[in-house]
Formats: structure tokens, C-alpha cells, sequence
């Protein structure tokens, strides 16, 4: 059968009709061209465009269909060649009037001649499970999704096309997170309060502890404008049972006064209030790693390398460098970051602010469109750099979903802990 091609450009904005129907596995024979720029016909989809002219920052075509989505793996298979430097991407959405960015973003690698590009996805919104699955041109430079929308840069020239795309859901089970065996009892204290608001740690204690006088202090995520510390009690859950004292801080958000300067400096008042009551808590100072998932571990970073005492830093999905996003989805012009200040991209800025590396483990889903996995090894390679140990986990699957992160992960992380900590 002859291979048959589509040529996506971004000189138009295409918008491809819904499919009638989502199905846990979809083929696309992308047939040739007919009458018309794209239309969905049961399985095959048919395109058709003029003469591929320059990539412009303000257009994004894209062929689109239903897929199925939820918690489970999945496998996609494209088969593809592009001409000039573009990687193509393919990117899964939730509907576009819910939330612009993607869930799940695959860059593919240019290739001059017919080539298979496999990968597996773990899936992670059951919430929503018919989504929406794009493929798009893409450059090999970065797409700038963090200052809104899509946006390839100028100047790049060429074609991507697809022969095919199958989308299948795979048997391979979604493995849940085991707790330990150690019970652990969880209270609430109050260590900060600005006007009304009551800023607070969840302390998790375990019954016997594995690591006496030693604490996990885990910042939670959410993007500054949502999140608790309950978002992360998850991981705290998993270490708790196994021994390690675990600590919860609350910071503000963007809707409680929250800002670069002000959550950071809650991070370090909470960090401050378990220092001054180390003695009541059996703790001791020294002994204390911090951990954070996405936005915590954007905070808990710039405290780790602070200069002040710390033994390590534990990173799930993070941002580490503001001044070069990369891929990254979050808006740097948002009220957070004072509307666009660079000053403030800085200070939020871990890569930036070292002061005493420390021995750090950075985990990164390879797919995460949310926040670029090049922060963890750009990171990492500054820490490097400045004299500490620094290992970067990439999980080929995972997009920006730490609470999915397999067990195996968890396993490497427990670790790296008690590399840090000597079990008595």
C-alpha cells in the first residue's frame, strides 16, 4: 500500500470536526488529499493544504480526533517524516474551552525519511476520560506554551507529515502506591498568621520512627492558586509508614496575598517555626530533607540551597529556572510573578540561588507538558557543577502527574533517603 502523507503547515488555523465517537483504540489512515482542507471520515482522516509556507508564532494547525483517556496506559504509534526543522508533536487535550494547555505533550524527533515513532502514556485524568488528541507541526525550538497557546517560533520553514497514527490502550496495569507497615497519627499546629489567615503544618508521625530525630518536610503543588497540604499526603503517607517523621507546610496562594516574596518567605518561617521547636517535636535541625511535588518543589528548592542547614532536596515535576522555561506551560506574566518581573523569575529561581548545594534527586515525567523536563537536568547539572551530588529520574510515560509515579520511583526515593539519613 502506498504510504500517503499529511502536510500540516501553520499558515492557517484548522480546526478539525469532532469524531462522532471516542474509542480506547483509534487508527488514522491519513489518506490523500480530497476536496477541502480536512474532514473525518470513520477511521481515516483526509487533508489537504496548499504549498507549506513559513511557520508564524500566531497560527497552529492541527488534525485532531476523540480518544480515551483516564487511568490506564496507553501506546501511540505514528509513522511520520518531516523536512526542514520541525518535530512534529502530538499533543493531548482536554476540550480547549476547559484549559488551552495539553495534558500530555510528545515531541518527535525530525526525520528526513518515513520513520515509526512509538511511546507509551500513562493516563491520569478519569475525571475527564474523552480527550482530545492533536497533531501538530512543532519546531525544534521551544514552544513557548508558558506565555499562553501553542506558539512555534518564526522563521522555521519545512513539513511534517503523518501516514499514520494508532492510539491503543494497553493491558499493562496501573500500579497503585503500597503503604508501609508502621502506624502513624497525624496533628495539626499552627506556625504562621498573616491578618485572618492561619497558616499551618500537618505533622505525620510515625509510632516507631525509622530515622529517629530525622524529618521529610514536603511541600505540596498545585501552581500557587490551589493545593493544601493534603495534596501531598500521599507521598507523606508512603514515607510515615515506613518510619520517617513527616512534616506538611502550608503556604499562601495567589487568591490568600500570595506572591513570590511572600510564599517564599512562608516557606522559610515554616522551616523557621520547626527549627525553634525542634526539642518539642524530637527533631533535630540538621536532620531535616526537604521535598517537593511541582509548585512545592519549586519553593522547597530555593529553601534547600539557601545556605541554611539541610541535608537534601527531593524534587517531583519541578521548575527550577524561571529565566528559561523551556516547554514549560506556567505564565511567567501571571500576578504571581508581579505580572512579568524578571526580578521575580529569578528569586523563584532554584538554579539561580545556590548557595550551598546540596545532595539532591529530581523526578520528571519525560512527557510532562506542564512543566519542562529539562528543568531537572538543567538543575541538576548546575548543582553538579557547584559540588553536590544530583541524579535526575526521568519516567518515560509519566506527563505532570507525581501521584501516579510508579512505585519503583517511591522505591528510589526511599534510597536516596536513607543514603542521607544512617538508619540507628
Amino acid at each position: 500500500m502506498k504510504l500517503a502523507a499529511l502536510a500540516l503547515t501553520l499558515a492557517l488555523v484548522i480546526a478539525a470536526p469532532a469524531a462522532t465517537i471516542a474509542a480506547e483504540s483509534l487508527t488514522w489512515t491519513l489518506a490523500q488529499p480530497t476536496d477541502g482542507p480536512l474532514s473525518l471520515d470513520g477511521g481515516s482522516l483526509r487533508y489537504h493544504a496548499a504549498t507549506p509556507v513559513a511557520l508564524t508564532k500566531s497560527a497552529a494547525a492541527h488534525a485532531s480526533a476523540r480518544v480515551v483517556y483516564g487511568k490506564a496506559y496507553f501506546r501511540l504509534t505514528a509513522r511520520y517524516r518531516t523536512t526542514g526543522p520541525l518535530a512534529p508533536t502530538v499533543l493531548i487535550h482536554r476540550a480547549p474551552e476547559i484549559d488551552r494547555r495539553p495534558l500530555t505533550l510528545l515531541r518527535l524527533p525530525p526525520a528526513p525519511e518515513w520513520t515509526t515513532f512509538t511511546a507509551d502514556v500513562l493516563g491520569h485524568d478519569p475525571t475527564n476520560p474523552t480527550l482530545e488528541l492533536r497533531l501538530a507541526p512543532g519546531t525544534t525550538e521551544p514552544l513557548r506554551m508558558q506565555e499562553g497557546g501553542l506558539e512555534p517560533a518564526a522563521g522555521a520553514t519545512g513539513t511534517a507529515e503523518f501516514a499514520s497514527v494508532t492510539w491503543e490502550r494497553l493491558a499493562r496495569p496501573v500500579e497503585e502506591l503500597p503503604r508501609g507497615s508502621i502506624a502513624f497519627t497525624t496533628r495539626t499546629v499552627v506556625f504562621k498568621t498573616v491578618g485572618a489567615l492561619e497558616l499551618k503544618l500537618q505533622l505525620d508521625e510515625p509510632a516507631r520512627r525509622t530515622f529517629p530525630r530525622a524529618a521529610l518536610v514536603w511541600f505540596h503543588g498545585g501552581g500557587f492558586v490551589g493545593g493544601n497540604p493534603d495534596s501531598c499526603r500521599l507521598q507523606t503517607s508512603y514515607f510515615a509508614s515506613r518510619g520517617l517523621f513527616c512534616i506538611r507546610p502550608q503556604y499562601r496562594l495567589v487568591a490568600q496575598g500570595g506572591n513570590v516574596d511572600a510564599t517564599l518567605a512562608d516557606v522559610a518561617d515554616a522551616l523557621a517555626w520547626l527549627r525553634a521547636n525542634a526539642a518539642d517535636l524530637n527533631l533535630d535541625p540538621t536532620r531535616l530533607i526537604l521535598a517537593g511535588t511541582s509548585a512545592g518543589a519549586v519553593v522547597g528548592a530555593v529553601a534547600a540551597v539557601d545556605g541554611r542547614d539541610c541535608l537534601g532536596f527531593i524534587g517531583l515535576a519541578g521548575y527550577y529556572d524561571a529565566l528559561e522555561p523551556g516547554d514549560s506551560a506556567f505564565d511567567r506574566r501571571a500576578p504571581f510573578f508581579g505580572n512579568g518581573d524578571p526580578a521575580l523569575w529569578r528569586r523563584i529561581s532554584a538554579r539561580h540561588r545556590i548557595v550551598r548545594p546540596v545532595p539532591t534527586l529530581l523526578i520528571h515525567g519525560a512527557l510532562d507538558s506542564t512543566l519542562d523536563a529539562r528543568q531537572s537536568e538543567r538543575f541538576a547539572a548546575a548543582l553538579i557543577a557547584a559540588g553536590a551530588p544530583a541524579e535526575t529520574l526521568l519516567i518515560p510515560e509519566l506527563n505532570h502527574v507525581p501521584n501516579l509515579a510508579p512505585p519503583w520511583a517511591f522505591a528510589r526515593i526511599d534510597a536516596f533517603i536513607a543514603r542521607l539519613l544512617e538508619r540507628e
